[in-house]
């Protein structure tokens, strides 16, 4: 292998590395009101992702939820199902009023991934 050879395959491989890199810094979730931390081994996160002043405490908890099987790298084989909606979950308990809403998020790997929504509300 030439000198040229060895500068161009570390080139290249330099540039394809820090797009790869870039891209995956460019993942981080920021859902309002709370941008939560991305694991990339394992993540298992809850925040809210809307609130209403001043805060209730609710007994009525309304939950839907989506999952993502798959890899990144190859949308093509991958499938997401599941209804994450706010209307979801609300109607899941009967809530027709609404206090606030949380979410959480579970992550393996990035190959597996589940999205939670909390509704609560009267």
């Amino acid at each position: 292998m030439t000198v040229f050879s060895r500068k161009l395959l570390l080139v290249l491989t330099l540039t394809a590395a820090s797009s790869l890199i870039s891209g995956c810094a460019q993942m981080a979730y920021t859902e309002a009101p709370v941008a939560v931390p991305v694991g990339g081994l394992y993540q298992q996160t809850k925040a809210p992702l809307t609130y209403n002043t001043p805060f209730k405490v609710s007994e009525k908890v309304g939950r839907a939820y989506t999952s993502y099987i798959g890899h990144p790298a190859m949308p093509i084989l991958s499938a997401d199902v599941g209804d994450a909606s706010i209307q979801a979950a609300a109607s899941s308990a009967g809530i027709t009023k609404i206090h606030h809403i949380d979410y959480a998020r579970t992550n393996i790997l990035s190959v597996f991934t589940r999205i939670e929504v909390f509704v609560y509300g009267e």
